[in-house]
């Protein structure tokens, strides 16, 4: 894909910690030289959109690395809050719900203390790129869009706030007015930057909650990254889903603009080439979901002979399994065995018995995707067997 000489426009959804993968895409983005010359967000999208802007991409990744809910929302020690869990949990909203009421809304003072030690507003002000940033009126029930340039450079952090304030926190006031989270007018601001000229417009989205409104132009091009798995919650600290969602903010980013391939897994473009000189694509497929049922790592760059090896030895290690049980493979016991993980095993071993068998006929949900996994688990041994 060559994006040589063209000018893109940038928009950052809101979505709360889900915003870990945003700043992954941004790395992605900035490795792939893509020229941006203006970025819109909401909510957490505005601020990564302000990190972005003055280059901060390493300092982003660095915020998401060891981001704790102490770090954005004030909550007495003694509150019983699970902060390693989603703060949206059921257990969670009950005290944060208490809080809310004792405190008539949430302070979100460390929010501004960490905003004020990560946004550089010097170079934010200083940059050449067009920053936008989208709220909401309560006073009004309107939303705002508003750009740098109309904001006085002591109340950028304000506005900021105001983009992230969920209902959870007490309103941000500026200038007497009180505003709520930009989710309220529009998640993905992508008109923002339409209405400034843009016309070639990357949107990473996370699945936030929030409205999106329709775009005003339908001619314009927008190329949308999305998350190719679940990102968990919206107040999510849990530190192994943060790093898995930057990492797949990343590799996303990277498949979106063909330096990476792949269905579930991710590989260069030469590994994948290695693997069609063997395998099929629907094969292909079929080796990704074993090594998905298995447990291989997603969120990495796979080599074509390590990912093979890799999904080998793990049908080895079931063939073996299936060996002890002393059972003869068949149609009716194939659920309970894809049940004990040796499933796609049982099923490798029913295609050699009988090789034009339909598994998607045995009655379990999960018939097809063992049946695609070991049809090429399949092709993988007698390739090997050479």
């Amino acid at each position: 894909m060559d994006l040589s000489g063209k000018e893109f426009g940038l928009v950052f959804a809101g979505g709360g910690t889900k915003g870990a993968f945003e700043a992954g895409a941004s790395k992605a983005l900035t490795e792939l030289g893509i020229k941006i010359t203006g970025v819109a967000g909401t909510s957490i999208g505005s601020v990564n959109g302000a990190m972005f802007v003055t280059g901060q991409v390493e300092r982003m990744l660095d915020l998401y690395s060891g981001i704790r809910a102490e770090d954005i929302l004030e909550v007495p020690e003694d509150s019983g809050l699970d902060t390693e869990r989603d703060l949206f949990t059921f257990g969670n909203l009950l005290r944060l719900g208490s809080e809310f009421i004792e405190q008539r809304g949430i302070s979100n003072a460390p929010f501004r203390k960490t905003l004020e030690e990560v946004i550089d507003v010097d170079a934010l002000y200083g940059s050449e790129k067009a920053f936008g940033i989208c709220t909401y009126d309560r006073d009004t029930n309107r939303g705002l869009e508003i750009f740098r340039e109309e904001i006085p450079k002591e109340q950028i952090i304000d506005y900021l706030l105001a983009s992230c304030c969920l209902p959870l926190f007490r309103p941000q006031v500026i200038n007497r007015t009180s505003y709520a989270d930009g989710a309220f007018h529009d998640n993905m601001p992508v008109n923002m930057l339409l209405r400034k000229g843009f016309r070639n417009v990357i949107l990473v989205d996370v699945n936030g909650i929030g409205r999106t409104r329709k775009l005003e132009d339908p001619d314009a091009a927008v190329r949308v990254i999305s998350p190719s798995a679940d990102l968990g919650g919206i107040f999510d600290f849990n530190h192994g889903n943060i790093i898995r969602g930057m990492k797949m903010g990343y590799l996303d980013t990277m498949k979106a603009f063909r330096r990476l391939t792949g269905n579930r897994y991710y590989f260069d473009i030469g590994s994948f080439h290695k693997l069609l000189e063997d395998f099929t694509l629907e094969e292909i497929r079929g080796l990704e979901k074993a090594a998905e049922l298995y447990g291989l790592d997603r969120y990495k760059v796979w080599e074509a002979g390590e990912f093979l090896d890799a999904a080998e030895a793990e049908f080895k290690k079931d063939e073996e399994e299936l060996k002890k049980t002393a059972a003869e493979p068949s149609l009716e016991g194939l659920k309970q065995l894809a049940d004990k993980r040796t499933g796609i095993a049982a099923a490798t071993k029913l295609l050699q018995d009988f090789p034009t068998l339909n598994l998607s006929s045995v009655p379990f949900k999960a018939a097809e995707e063992y049946g695609m996994a070991a049809r090429a688990m399949k092709t993988l041994k007698f390739i090997r067997s050479f």
